[in-house]
């Protein structure tokens, strides 16, 4: 879910929420690796690898959830090229 300040509605004033039911949803998965878990957005092919100890850390994460939100546009054209235009 993505919250405009009313002030400003430019991306820099948006806060990010992952995984509250409304809007962006980054599933963590145990990949059998001792200390690291892949965190993966179905909708979009996104993955990345994360500490486990640090999942909470980058759920929260402003920084990279709006650098996730910056790619998605790009990651959901591909996964739909993939999924219909072969």
């Amino acid at each position: 879910m993505i919250q405009n300040s009313k002030e400003d509605n430019s991306a820099s004033k948006c806060v990010f929420y992952a995984n509250t039911g409304d809007g962006l949803s980054l599933i963590p998965i145990d990949i059998g690796v001792l200390n690291q878990m892949a965190v993966i957005d179905p909708d979009t092919a996104f993955w990345c690898l994360i500490k486990k100890e640090k999942l909470g850390e980058y759920l929260c994460d402003k920084k990279f959830l709006e650098s996730y939100h910056k790619h998605s546009q790009y990651l959901q054209q591909e996964i739909d090229n993939l999924r219909f235009h072969l």
